[in-house]
């Protein structure tokens, strides 16, 4: 949405104040960007992300859009003061989260090592700001995103690994 004029970015974005009257901005919100560099960095995470973990093309939308509702949803609920939000980092870091347990459940090498990686980065951005980022894309890093997103990304394993186990067992007891 960062090459479109203006005006049809401040509809799309997460804006507090009217996103229960305009929902499609809890989708909307994680397509929109800040800036060109906000956009390459975003759209080369989700190469790189598709690249590591070789989503097929009906997961990553589906991932992509249950993530983009949970990050947006989590900073309703448990960020009050962001009033207003653009960026596809949160929905990435679902990604992230979900690839890393998928390589873990089918032991993919290096899997463990991928998810500690991205906890120790989660705790780091908590801990320190992420300043070179934002002086990177010249916007500001909404980091507790990326923490929403992660836990979208764990939830969304959960959730499917509980029904493919619930769907295995009805399956042996027919």
């Amino acid at each position: 949405m960062y090459l479109f004029d203006e005006s049809a970015h401040d509809l799309l974005a997460y804006q507090r104040e009217v996103l229960w009257s305009q929902p499609w901005r809890l989708i909307t919100a994680n397509i929109c960007h800040t800036n060109g560099y906000h956009l390459v960095f975003n759209l080369a995470g989700l190469i790189l992300l598709q690249q590591l973990f070789h989503f097929t093309s009906r997961k990553l939308i589906l991932l992509l859009l249950i993530s983009s509702l949970c990050v947006t949803v989590g900073l309703y609920i448990f960020e009050p003061t962001v009033n207003w939000y653009v960026g596809l980092s949160g929905s990435l870091h679902a990604l992230f989260a979900y690839g890393a347990l998928q390589d873990i459940h089918k032991k993919v090498k290096f899997g463990q090592l991928l998810l500690c990686g991205l906890i120790v980065k989660l705790i780091y951005e908590h801990a320190f700001e992420s300043i070179w980022i934002a002086q990177l894309i010249e916007a500001n890093v909404m980091t507790s995103s990326h923490v929403i997103g992660a836990m979208a990304g764990v939830a969304y394993f959960v959730l499917e690994a509980a029904f493919r186990l619930k769907s295995n067992k009805s399956n042996l007891t027919k």
